[in-house]
């Protein structure tokens, strides 16, 4: 059977016309020599020859079925067909591919991202075994505290490994140049649950994680080959991390951790109490074979009972067991949503462009029924018709595919360009064979799907009807006209929607814009600087530095002021409980902590609406005093006055007097709540405090200046290095800047989706534009006679224009309704709006006719200015 097939198959391409024909004359040759022994003559011999062969043409078909695979064979014949077909129409076939380009070139290039994403296993080691843990409490992902993660990795009996890790940075010296680079502070078991193996020396060892262990490091393969020349003899040197000396322990290979950017790892020493004892961890586990996620699950209910019960004062209303999810889902969680809403509009953009071409299909059948007749005429099936139509769209299709891919290919680095950092969660997006056959599948299912009405369609001639006259405009016309109309209602619905997402994400955009940050952003420049480590771990060491620093700075010509903060607005702070005291009962509160300068009210712009803020009498040995914003004010003190009253954050600080009520600021980006904040002055804050602080966040120099120049900066930089070289400088930024990077997910996403929608919109009067035009020639001659009785050219305009007009009309009420559904969607990355905005929906319909009514204006101005006698003789 085998050998047979591949004979077949070798006989498409092997067959020689000229053999076969040979044969079959050899055959009647044989048949007439023998009728001519038989006495009779050399005509009649040969027509009895042909009657006992039989027919040659049914059996040279039958030669060929046996030779050959006769679908393969037909499909084959269809294809150079339609190639030639395509190409004696080049304006439509260029109109085709270059809309099926756009439409699949934009869905292959975000499919890629949310192929990266969500669905391509992660580069682990059987990443289908490594979960992710969390907890839900208040509705809200929060992480894990030490003494939780602790208690279940002695607990769990479902895991190979549970680990945990938390972000952290140091300052590397290197020769009296710092630099700072980003790290993770990882438990031993890290690197059994990702399926690390070090490419020189080991993984961290128990006696490691745990407090007053050995301080190691393992290096990662960027950083070892950039700093340390790729040099293996590196294992057991020191390194000194922020004024500290780490032994180097291991090297991992170029592809480790691929997702993280971690430079560097250090032992976790997981703690209940300071530093990473609060919800800083991430945690996950590596299951053992043969344990599933819902067994891991089960037991982790059981488990969190036992945990409960081991810490009877402890409070957890409102919160869940923990939960073990895909470690990929975990990673994706926050993204997902705008992910999954991207690819949905250009989903829709490929739909209209589909609508579009199958538009043009129709048109081109309207050309055909001639030939299509003539071959029904000749004995063709209406089967065999549309199997030839279908290929000539899946053709068209595929090409439009194949030019899609190569724009993908184009668009992906432009598109991951355009991306803010951290925006996705690794940036391993490429295009794939996932992604190959996935657009492959996507042009030939849309190729049969769109293609096949035009071919069912165009496959019905009336034979009587096709053959007189041209046979065009009667027939395949008011067989399709109904369809063509339809489609474009579709194209119109479709592009509602895409321009009211649109539309919603730049209200999105504008009302950030219009958010009020709490301070005055003007001129005003931002240094960072990492104090990491025991060369600032002390209070007295913080402030000289901050008090030479300052000095500098404001000496700088053009400078009006300068402070210090460990944190500017907008970007996300210090979160520590807070005490209130002087209550009925002591009270523990959340709040961003930050410690300030004296000059740092006055410099930010940041208004005190009650008391005072910092001056020169708040010194160490002063009273400690704080400053709180108004919204600390109103959650915390229920509406009465916080001025006067006491709090406390560290036992070393003590209790501190409110002394001020701050203006309210944005914290951790523009569309969050606002935050509660509470303000130390620097000069009072003691060693742990300090540590606290740096052991998480950089500090920002503010400098208030006429204007942020490049000379500026390049002064700024200078007295701040010339201050302490060892102390690295990571980024200078304007408040303008930071505010908008605070955006830079909506402006992503709303330009995006601008312009799939503006490419909608488009192809949507495109398509309104050719069933306007089509329907105004197959009227020439209605109008040429309605002209040439005396009918008002403004009444023929107006006809028109109302045809494409009223198509607009129906779309623009389909998608409103569409909309209203689709549009929630994106809830999660709207800011200020709703999906039923009045608003964007009446201006983006007025959009949308008014768009139509102009498409509809050519083709009805060349209807206005036709000439009677000519269009009489058409």
């Amino acid at each position: 059977m085998l050998r047979e097939w591949l004979v077949r198959l070798l006989g498409i391409f092997r067959r020689s016309e000229r053999g076969l024909e040979s044969e079959v004359d050899l055959h009647l040759e044989m048949l007439t020599g023998d009728y001519r022994s038989r006495g009779l003559s050399e005509s009649d011999a040969r027509a009895a020859a042909l009657r006992s062969f039989g027919g040659v043409i049914q059996m040279k078909e039958s030669y060929r079925e046996q030779r050959s695979v006769p679908f393969i064979e037909t499909f084959l014949q269809d294809a150079r067909y339609g190639v030639r077909a395509l190409l004696r129409t080049r304006g439509f076939t260029a109109a085709a591919l270059v809309t099926l380009a756009l439409g699949i070139g934009a869905n292959t290039a975000i499919f890629s991202v949310v192929n990266a994403v969500l669905l391509r296993p992660l580069d682990y080691p059987e990443p289908d075994r490594i979960v992710q843990m969390h907890r839900q409490q208040g509705g809200l992902w929060a992480g894990q505290t030490g003494r939780r993660y602790m208690f279940f990795r002695d607990q769990m009996r479902s895991f190979e490994a549970l680990a945990a890790w938390r972000g952290t940075a140091f300052n590397l010296v290197n020769r009296d140049e710092a630099e700072y680079v980003t790290a993770l502070a990882v438990s031993k078991e890290y690197f059994t649950v990702f399926g690390g193996t070090p490419l020189y020396g080991r993984v961290f060892e128990s006696a490691e994680d745990v407090t007053g262990g050995p301080a190691a490091v393992i290096l990662s393969n960027a950083l070892w080959r950039r700093m340390f020349n790729s040099d293996p003899a590196v294992i057991g040197s020191s390194v000194a991390l922020g004024g500290r000396s780490f032994t180097i322990v291991g090297v991992m290979p170029a592809c480790f951790d691929s997702i993280r950017t971690a430079q560097l790892y250090v032992p976790l020493v997981p703690s209940t109490t300071g530093p990473g004892g609060g919800t800083n961890y991430t945690v996950a586990g590596r299951l053992k074979k043969g344990v599933s996620r819902e067994q891991a699950n089960a037991e982790s209910d059981t488990v969190f009972a036992a945990y409960k019960a081991s810490l009877p004062n402890a409070t957890f209303e409102g919160e869940f067991s923990p939960a073990f999810i895909p470690y990929q889902e975990g990673l994706s969680r926050a993204i997902r949503p705008a992910l999954l809403a991207l690819l949905g509009a250009v989903a829709m953009l490929l739909l209209i462009a589909c609508a579009n071409t199958a538009n043009l299909l129709l048109a081109r059948a309207s050309g055909r029924g001639r030939e299509i007749s003539v071959r029904a005429a000749l004995g063709a099936s209406r089967g065999r018709i549309v199997r030839q139509l279908l290929t000539e769209s899946v053709m068209l299709f595929v090409g439009g595919g194949a030019i899609g891919m190569a724009l993908a290919y184009w668009s992906v680095p432009a598109l991951l360009s355009l991306m803010p950092a951290g925006y996705l969660p690794f940036d391993t997006v490429r295009i794939d064979r996932t992604v190959l056959l996935a657009t492959l599948a996507l042009s030939i299912g849309t190729g049969v799907i769109f293609g096949l009405l035009p071919a069912l369609n165009l496959s019905r001639p009336d034979l009587v009807e096709a053959f007189k006259d041209d046979g065009t405009r009667t027939t395949a016309g008011r067989q399709s006209g109904w369809w063509r109309r339809s489609l474009v209602v579709a194209e119109v619905a479709l592009c509602m929607v895409l321009l009211i997402g649109a539309g919603l994400l730049t209200q999105t955009f504008m009302k950030l814009r219009a958010v009020d940050p709490g301070f005055d952003s003007h001129n005003l420049l931002t240094a960072r600087m990492s104090l990491m480590g025991e060369r600032y771990s002390t209070a007295a060491g913080v402030n000289r530095l901050y008090e030479l620093g300052l000095e500098r700075l404001r000496a700088i010509p053009g400078v009006r002021s300068a402070a210090v903060v460990n944190g500017v607005p907008i970007d996300t702070g210090l979160n520590l409980n807070v005490d209130l005291l002087e209550t009925e009962e002591v009270e523990r509160a959340l709040t961003d902590w930050r410690y300030a300068t004296t000059d740092y009210f006055n410099t930010m712009g940041i208004k005190i609406v009650e008391g005072r803020g910092f001056d020169a009498r708040d010194t160490a040995g002063a009273p400690p005093v704080a400053v709180v914003s108004e919204q600390f004010a109103r959650s915390l003190y229920k509406g009465e006055r916080a001025i006067g009253r006491r709090i406390q954050v560290f036992r070393q600080d003590g209790a501190m007097e409110i002394v001020g009520v701050a203006r309210d600021l944005r914290e951790a980006g523009l569309s969050g709540p606002v935050p509660t904040v509470m303000y130390v002055p620097v000069a009072q804050t003691h060693d742990a405090a300090i540590q606290t602080s740096h052991g998480y966040f950089q500090v920002s120099w503010v400098v208030r200046a006429d204007g942020i120049t490049p000379d500026l900066i390049r002064r700024v930089r200078e007295e701040l290095r010339a201050l302490d070289p060892r102390q690295p400088i990571t980024a200078f930024r304007s408040m303008d800047e930071i505010k908008s990077r605070a955006m830079a997910a909506e402006t992503f996403q709303m330009v995006l989706l601008t312009a799939f929608a503006s490419v909608g919109l488009l192809l949507a009067s495109a398509g309104i534009y050719g069933v306007v035009a089509y329907s105004v020639a197959q009227r020439t001659r209605e109008f040429g006679i309605r002209i040439a009785l005396g009918a008002a050219r403004s009444r023929i305009l107006t006809s028109v224009v109302k045809q494409g007009a009223g198509l607009a009309t129906t779309g623009v009420a389909v998608g409103i309704v569409a909309a209203l559904v689709l549009t929630r969607t994106l809830a999660s990355v709207m800011f200020g709006v709703t999906s039923l905005d009045v608003l964007t929906i009446v201006l983006v319909g007025i959009l949308l006719l008014a768009v139509s009514v102009a498409a509809s204006i050519v083709p009805a101005i060349r209807a206005v200015r036709l000439n009677p006698v000519t269009a009489l003789r058409e």
